[in-house]
């Protein structure tokens, strides 16, 4: 990794507001400095976990995710919410518990979890993407897909309900395999600690068939999103149009519909 100085940040940010300009600008680089911080922090933190050690590719992912299921608890009330968009503290609270300096554990949902999983693998050099399913517009899961190289393909990870999916070939699953599946339960199987079977259940009992009906519709990235719909599948009253009615920031990207016409 290339070393970060102060004088390359000061170029930045006579640059960044030279183009820019203004009060815009400098929160877009102040957020910039801090995200590079925390990710710096984490990998240094992450690395008495010895993650870089591992070689195989699927070993080393499924590793992360146990990691991140093993240190948090899907617990959502007053106390999650005074922490919860407050990254640093989280991070701070997860890496004691890891480490064992406190036997306190981080509170978490599914989105806290996904996030603490993609940070871990993006300063590590994994190629990292977000993914939100819907069984409605106001009801949703969020989990990840990690670049597989090897493999030149894209796999789910979900470290709250602690699971990938297979094909019936042993073939890792992405998201666009399961949304244009037409029957996930005969060609798909969720799989947690060595089993692959749709009687298997995460941490706190979530079962993976609870997930079929938000296996309709997914919204697939951040900043390039695409909607992948199952039209046969997702039954929110108002379809594809109510669901970007009400969540309109997700419908910027393109569409993909199955079945296929």
């Amino acid at each position: 990794m290339i070393p970060f100085s102060r004088k390359y940040l000061v170029i930045f940010l006579i640059l960044a507001a030279s183009v820019g300009g203004g009060y815009a600008s400098y929160k877009g680089i102040i957020y910039w400095q801090k995200e590079f911080l925390i990710n710096k922090w984490a990998k240094k933190k992450s690395d008495q976990h010895k993650i870089a050690e591992i070689e195989d590719f699927h070993t080393r992912i499924d590793y992360v995710r146990s990691l991140v299921v093993n240190n948090t608890i899907h617990q959502c009330d007053d106390k999650f919410f005074s922490y919860w968009r407050d990254m640093p503290r989280m991070l701070e609270m997860f890496f004691q518990h890891s480490t064992g300096e406190s036997t306190e554990i981080l509170q978490a949902e599914c989105s806290v979890r996904a996030e603490f999983m993609k940070k871990l693998l993006e300063v590590y050099g994994d190629r990292v993407r977000s993914v939100s399913i819907y069984k409605s517009p106001y009801n949703s899961h969020t989990f990840l897909e990690i670049f597989n190289q090897g493999a030149n393909r894209w796999e789910i990870q979900d470290p709250d309900y602690d699971i990938f999916w297979i094909n019936g070939r042993g073939e890792r699953a992405s998201i666009e395999d399961l949304v244009s599946s037409a029957d996930l339960k005969a060609n798909y199987n969720p799989c947690n600690k060595g089993v692959c079977s749709w009687s298997v259940t995460g941490k706190e009992n979530q079962n993976a068939a609870t997930l079929i009906p938000y296996l309709g519709l997914a919204v697939r990235g951040r900043d390039n999103k695409v909607i992948l719909l199952n039209r046969n599948r997702y039954k929110s009253k108002g379809g594809l149009p109510g669901f970007c009615n009400a969540i309109p920031k997700n419908c910027k990207g393109s569409v993909v519909i199955f079945p296929k016409m």
